[in-house]
């Protein structure tokens, strides 16, 4: 889109300036026309980078106008997977295409929507989640984490505060970090740098994103709930905790039971002793 208005503004430049130059355009070089012209040097750059200059110099008369194919086309937002699919984001029109959160993105653009579309190569960064192996809870999430219900330019999102809430069901959403021009998305697990803007019509939004954004539940490596510890089990040969044990109390009443040689033997020296007295009063 953006080279587009370059090229539209090179080929219009160069069919008012063509007059000025007092000559036919056969055989001359519009590119050293401009040098003449030091307000037009941008000008005379954009022209030699698109190509336009060798279209200008293969003409034979002047202010013919220029007109390349698509050049003055306004993007429609009727046929949202052909913009994602032109801006360099096939696997993510895919995917919503795929995941049916097509259809959410499309309901939400007459209300307020603004979509951050990664580039195909953002899925094959480090630690992003297989989204081939995902389960269609997981990955209705992830796309739906990179948009907002609400219509934000590039411009705009640098003066968010705060938190936005997403298109997800999860409760985090992305922080924007502005510096400069530059505008990011933090997740809280990793940042995404806001690259271009393929459509601003309002209430909706299509930027591009150098990275995919992912909610930090379903990272690569983001902790799992711990499951519920299970119940410890006895080891084998143990009393059951249903068997009887033997107390103390009930120990100690054993112990006093048991017969002692001590206690046995003072019956039998009292006896003794009783002998001996009665038989010394008969021999008296």
């Amino acid at each position: 889109m953006a080279m587009r208005r370059v090229v539209a503004a090179a080929a219009l430049l160069a069919c008012v300036l063509l007059p000025m130059a007092a000559s036919p355009v056969r055989g001359r070089n519009i590119t050293a026309i401009l040098d003449g012209y030091k307000e037009y040097k941008l000008y005379n750059k954009y022209l030699s980078e698109t190509k336009v200059c060798d279209e200008i110099n293969s003409r034979q008369s002047t202010s013919m106008t220029i007109l390349f194919d698509g050049l003055f086309d306004t993007p429609s937002t009727t046929n949202l997977t052909l913009l994602l699919e032109r801006a360099g984001c096939k696997v993510f029109a895919s995917l919503a295409a795929r995941s049916g959160v097509l259809k959410t993105y499309e309901a939400a653009m007459d209300k307020g929507l603004t979509l951050f579309a990664p580039n195909d190569d953002a899925f094959q960064a480090k630690d992003v989640p297989d989204v081939k192996s995902m389960s269609s809870a997981n990955l209705t999430k992830l796309l739906q984490y990179n948009a907002l219900p609400s219509y934000n330019t590039k411009t705009s999102l640098k003066f968010v505060k705060g938190t936005l809430r997403t298109l997800a069901t999860t409760k985090a959403g992305v922080t924007v970090v502005a510096k400069g021009d530059d505008v990011s998305l933090d997740t809280g697990k990793s940042k995404s740098r806001v690259a271009d803007t393929v459509v601003d019509s309002v209430p909706f939004c299509l930027l591009t994103v150098d990275s995919l954004l992912v909610p930090p539940e379903l990272y690569v490596g983001a902790p799992e709930a711990a499951p519920a510890p299970a119940p410890a089990e006895a080891p084998q040969g143990s009393p059951s905790s249903d068997a009887p044990s033997v107390g103390a109390d009930h120990a100690a009443d054993h112990k006093t039971k048991k017969p002692s040689s001590s206690g046995a033997s003072r019956p039998i020296g009292a006896f003794a002793a009783a002998c001996s007295l009665v038989l010394a009063s008969l021999l008296l």
